[in-house]
């Protein structure tokens, strides 16, 4: 872990995001993990838009640069990013040029394979992304069909290693259509089946495999609209107490001290939810100033705080 690191994971986010910038503009080999630790602070910040300004621009600018590997990274970080500021439109555009990128024979993934081949792994993660977006659009029989095409494309020999993408679709699937009980049980399991963070380090190479704030995030709202808020208050605490699980979901673990305010508001516990609310609003003091948890939150503190 580097001093950017502990710095990030202290919350002194400002301080984390110069070190990054002194890092990357004082390279003399261009190397793109220092770049996305970059924008992935911004998001931590609030600042997505600017993070998505960032990685189009060096798309547009410096796309020849880039080699496959380097631009389906670019992609799949800029498609989360469009989600994370609800255009899955946008999104899924950008996962299916990923997708694009890979030229591989599917009926070759069916048969024994290196455990960690990583064209294939990357097919996998671009039919991931595209489901979820399908998901975010409502179109769920797109998504379903999406997912069957994961199953088909895992062989038996890496489902346990995969198998946690796939209950999580089916997980977000279950929730678009209410049916909170199947979509809690496959949150639950797909949370479960990753890797513990506890035996993760942070390289350039783990975008893909680091996601259990994006996973308990979505556990903790079919908590949420089943009404089980003590339930859902445990999951979001559990997300604002990862480490290495945070990492690159920065907007996740701000959003739940949010999330967390109205929770403690809506149980009476007012000074709590003062707490809360007032760690969001320091971590998103400089956020986009279109997103509505920003504005939302500051009537919700005002409101509560006078009432104390």
């Amino acid at each position: 872990m580097e001093l950017k690191d502990i710095y990030y994971f202290q919350d002194d986010i400002d301080r984390a995001y110069q070190i990054s910038q002194e890092i990357w503009d004082s390279q003399k080999a261009l190397q793109w993990h220092w770049f996305f630790d970059m924008t992935d602070i911004l998001v931590t910040q609030g600042k997505i838009q600017e993070a998505i300004d960032q990685i189009e621009a060096v798309l547009n600018e410096r796309k020849s640069l880039l080699d496959d590997s380097d631009l389906r990274s670019f992609h799949y970080e800029l498609g989360a990013r469009y989600l994370s500021v609800g255009k899955p439109v946008l999104a899924i555009n950008i996962f299916k040029k990923a997708t694009d990128l890979l030229n591989i024979d599917e009926s070759a993934m069916q048969s024994d394979e290196p455990l960690f081949s990583y064209q294939a792994n990357s097919l996998r993660e671009s039919f991931f992304w595209e489901a979820l977006s399908y998901t975010e659009l409502g179109k769920l029989e797109e998504a379903e069909s999406v997912v069957e095409k994961m199953k088909r494309l895992t062989p038996v020999t890496v489902k346990n290693v995969f198998q946690h993408m796939i209950l999580f679709i089916e997980g977000k699937i279950s929730l678009e259509r209410d049916d909170l009980s199947e979509a809690v049980k496959n949150f639950e399991l797909a949370y479960s089946s990753m890797f513990k963070q506890e035996s993760m380090e942070l390289d350039n190479n783990l975008w893909g495999y680091i996601r259990h704030a994006l996973y308990l995030n979505e556990l903790a709202q079919a908590y949420l609209e089943s009404g089980n808020l003590e339930k859902a208050m445990g999951t979001y605490e559990d997300i604002t107490e990862l480490t290495i699980g945070r990492y690159y979901w920065g907007d996740i673990y701000a959003r739940s001290y949010y999330m967390l305010g109205k929770i403690h508001e809506q149980l009476d516990n007012t000074a709590k939810a003062i707490e809360q609310y007032e760690k969001f609003l320091s971590l998103w003091k400089d956020a986009d100033p279109d997103l509505p948890e920003v504005g939302d939150a500051k009537k919700r503190l005002a409101r509560i705080s006078s009432q104390s």
